[in-house]
């Protein structure tokens, strides 16, 4: 939290042949970060709170949300002083500066670090994610078969859409909003979403709110496929400029069956990778490609799934899955939980009718 590039920055204190293990999270709004630091390699052990098998890294690419976990050893070469950056730098601007913390081996040392040269992974553009091939889970997960519809019906496509008028062109639109299902989402803040499940009678979800309903067994497993800048002559979808998108689930893991940087082409078969495939909760949906990814029917609630750029979430790049409804209520009740929530959702629609409402306090956005 003190990497911002603000003076004095964030220093860590290295002893000569010793290990540690440091965690990396990006917190930012927008930018996907390339992290290093130099003289120094690491070994990644996790990956959003999974372990895995080890794998030896010189540079991370880390999405918004994503977490690492690596281990470093203390043996760099002093030929240019104990000093050593560490570089975090928004992967599509090579021209950032992205030195926002120091390794010192000397703790009184005040000397700002030598500067190398930037390499070609440093100093490229590319906002991949990390290769999902090198991310072995220690705890195996073997996938099975899909029990939801996957057909073109089902794709999750992201688009633009005109704003008020949802079948305008987007050029000539006034405002757009971005859109993953069939409605960019809008989430009333009177009416949440386990409430309408787990108190009012009539839960029906409108459309705004883009629910897909996992009404299946548990350790059942649902398959989504993610496109993205996916053209079609269907209205009021609009293909738009290539963005990278880290798509991120609440409510689960999902593991990564196959993630793509070329178009996706209807024609030719996706091949899933079913053997232990790498397993988080944020992924980045590639530019002009697609994300396949899976999870196990194991958690009833309602768990959002959307784009961690906040302008983008804030805009409608998400939708809930609505999973295991009818096991939310019975649930609730059996763990004694369901009368505190019940009176915590009373005295939240009392302080919205009458206090944000009539302050013209309210919701501007999507709603997450």
């Amino acid at each position: 939290s003190r990497c911002t590039g603000r003076r004095p920055r964030h220093e860590i204190h290295f002893h000569k042949g010793r290990t540690y293990k440091l965690s990396l999270v990006n917190t930012a709004v927008t930018t996907q970060f390339k992290f290093w630091i130099d003289g120094h390699n690491f070994t990644v052990v996790k990956t959003d709170f999974v372990p895995i098998q080890p794998y030896p890294a010189k540079i991370v690419n880390n999405a918004i949300g994503q977490r690492y976990d690596f281990i470093i050893t203390a043996n760099a070469s002093f030929a240019h002083g104990t000093n050593f950056w560490i570089h975090a730098r928004d992967c599509s601007n090579s021209g950032q500066s992205s030195t926002l913390g120091i390794i010192r081996y000397q703790p009184g040392s005040r000397e700002d670090p030598y500067t190398p040269p930037l390499d070609a992974a440093q100093s490229s553009h590319d906002c991949s994610d990390e290769d999902s091939s090198l991310i072995h889970p220690i705890v195996t997960r073997n996938v099975t078969k899909h029990v939801n519809s996957l057909g073109p019906a089902d794709w999750l496509k992201v688009g633009l859409q005109g704003y008020p008028n949802i079948s305008m062109p987007i050029a000539p639109s006034p405002l757009m909003k971005w859109i993953l299902a069939n409605s960019s989402l809008y989430i009333d803040w009177r009416e949440p979403s386990l409430k309408l499940l787990a108190i009012d009678k009539d839960h029906d979800f409108p459309p705004q709110t883009a629910p897909i309903f996992l009404d299946y067994e548990t350790g059942e497993w649902v398959y989504f496929l993610i496109l993205n800048n996916f053209s079609t002559a269907e209205t009021p979808r609009q293909s738009l400029p290539g963005v990278t998108h880290p798509i991120h689930l609440h409510g689960h893991d999902f593991v990564i069956l196959a993630q793509s940087y070329t178009p996706f082409d209807p024609d030719v078969p996706i091949v899933p990778n079913l053997n232990n495939p790498a397993r988080r909760d944020v992924a980045m949906l590639p530019l002009n490609g697609y994300l396949l990814i899976a999870f196990q029917i194991d958690n009833p609630g309602a768990w959002l799934v959307h784009c961690h750029i906040a302008w983008h979430a804030s805009d409608g790049l998400a939708l809930q899955f609505i999973e295991q409804a009818k096991k939310i209520k019975p649930l609730m009740e059996k763990a004694g939980v369901l009368p505190g929530f019940e009176k915590r959702c009373g005295l939240w629609t009392e302080y919205y009718d009458f206090v944000s409402e009539p302050a013209n306090a309210t919701q501007e956005d999507s709603g997450i």
